[in-house]
């Protein structure tokens, strides 16, 4: 597994930096005596906080600290925002305060229960501008920040160029993500619903579920897990706590929310009956389990919601509030949309842009663009295929492509032209070859799609002579 890089802060203003140091440990000091493995999801963790009298705003740190450092990870200890003061690697897993192993087991202090081992490689000091490290305790760092970490350093400590570069091999880390998955889960945990928009091929089902999974699970999937991986972790949820419902212009509210249908009864006779829809049986049961609870809605613009979302307008907005349903239900006429119950949306921007979605349905909603992203294309040909000179040139007609789609003055608020990267990456398990896959979807997807771009943007012939129907032609750079 990769490497990835954490900044932790060993107390407010690196106050226990020296026992940190000194002991070849990290620590953190929330919920001091308790075993943090105990907690099986970030919702309970933020229920021990709050009952504890703490900021629930610890949850996602102490899971970072607990469940997401490995063994191997790099450790940047900061003092306030704009100090380093030593770089390390994590040497153990996750310790309680009643491990033997824990070097402040046996110490009567208020700080310091929870530890993670690390070699500490450099325990000097080197200074940034204010605000360069962000202030939570445990923050992992991005791509940007170790470069310049790494520079930083080398300018005053010339003498650990080979430390740094062994601390910062950052070729070995992780392939771009799209977005990443733990600024959704907040983006979501915070607005309880948001929508993944973007063009197509930008992966926007995919990360839907990847999330969906996160919120439910209390862990990320792998990046490399497919589309049937997670579909099969999410197969357990189904039915109690998590529903994926793709709406269309046939999709009717009493199947959404729910309603009076027609039915057959013993006698053979029909009757009108009050059934539930998916959205409802997924609030009542969120209500009564009081676990993350997951609906996420594919394709959201293609159904007319005004009419789908009904009595949602509101009830979106106000959780926890009661709206009244025209119909009775199981005795109760009620809808309640609990925090617990998470809404992940998906639409094509192409197709149709977020600005054509009523405003006050809109508003609701968090906004997360899904934009396209080459450098996956050149990650996956490079390590999973092998063949990295041709995932370069995918992805540099992929940049072209998108560059030119985004020249015309046409272009405006409502559409979104642009070509996502699943276009350019085979299904690795297919018995197909992949560049035969690929040369496939150039023909019998991408090529209609420019088609209609073409015919959208008035971009004339000169378009497609650059972009000519034989892949192996429009892989020459123009």
């Amino acid at each position: 597994m990769a490497r990835r890089y954490w900044k932790v802060a060993p107390g407010s203003d690196a106050l226990y930096w020296d026992e940190c140091r000194e002991a070849k440990c990290i620590a953190i000091n929330w919920l001091n005596g308790t075993d943090l493995r105990k907690f099986g999801t970030k919702e309970e963790l933020k229920e021990e906080l709050i009952d504890n009298g703490e900021s629930d705003g610890g949850a996602w740190q102490i899971w970072y600290f607990v469940h997401d450092l490995q063994l191997g990870d790099v450790i940047v200890a900061n003092e306030a925002s704009g100090k380093a003061v030593g770089i390390g690697v994590v040497t153990s897993d996750y310790l309680p305060p009643s491990d033997r192993r824990n070097p402040f087991n046996r110490k009567k202090q208020d700080y310091n229960n929870h530890v993670r081992l690390v070699d500490w490689t450099i325990e000097k000091d080197a200074e940034f501008e204010p605000r360069f490290f962000q202030l939570p305790t445990v923050v992992e760092l991005k791509p940007r920040q170790c470069e310049r970490i790494k520079k930083e350093y080398f300018s005053k400590y010339p003498e650990l160029q080979l430390q740094l570069d062994e601390l910062f091999a950052l070729n070995d880390q992780p392939g771009p993500k799209r977005p990443e998955l733990k600024s959704l889960v907040e983006l979501v945990e915070q607005f309880r619903q948001i929508i993944l928009y973007g063009p197509p091929g930008t992966g926007k089902t995919r990360e839907a579920t990847r999330l969906a999974l996160t919120l439910l699970s209390g862990k990320a999937p792998q990046e490399t897990d497919s589309a049937k991986e997670i579909e099969k972790s999410l197969a357990k949820f189904r039915g109690d706590r998590f529903e994926l419902v793709v709406f269309h212009p046939a999709y009717e509210y009493e199947q959404f929310v729910g309603g009076i249908e027609p039915a057959v009864n013993e006698s053979g006779q029909v009757i009108f009956e009050a059934k539930m829809g998916i959205f409802l049986k997924l609030c009542r049961n969120a209500k009564n389990h009081g676990k993350p609870t997951v609906l996420v809605i594919d394709e959201i613009n293609r159904g007319s919601l005004p009419k789908l979302l009904g009595e949602l307008v509101y009830a979106l907005e106000y959780r926890d509030h009661t709206v009244t349903l025209p119909f009775t239900v199981e005795g109760s006429s009620e809808l309640v949309i609990p925090n617990n119950l998470y809404i992940i949306a998906t639409m094509n921007s192409s197709d149709r842009s977020i600005g054509h979605m009523d405003v006050a349905i809109r508003r609701r909603f968090g906004l997360c663009h899904v934009e396209p992203k080459s450098d996956i294309v050149r990650s996956i040909w490079r390590k999973e295929l092998e063949d990295p000179d041709y995932g370069n040139r995918l992805a540099s007609l992929m940049d072209r492509l998108n560059a030119k789609l985004h020249e015309p003055a046409e272009v405006g608020p409502d559409v979104e032209a642009g070509v996502g990267q699943s276009y350019f990456l085979p299904t690795i398990d297919s018995p197909i070859d992949p560049r035969q896959q690929v040369e496939n979807k150039w023909k019998h997807q991408v090529q209609p799609l420019l088609r209609e771009y073409a015919q959208l943007l008035n971009l004339g012939h000169d378009f497609f002579q650059q972009f000519a129907p034989d892949l192996d032609e429009a892989l020459k750079p123009s």
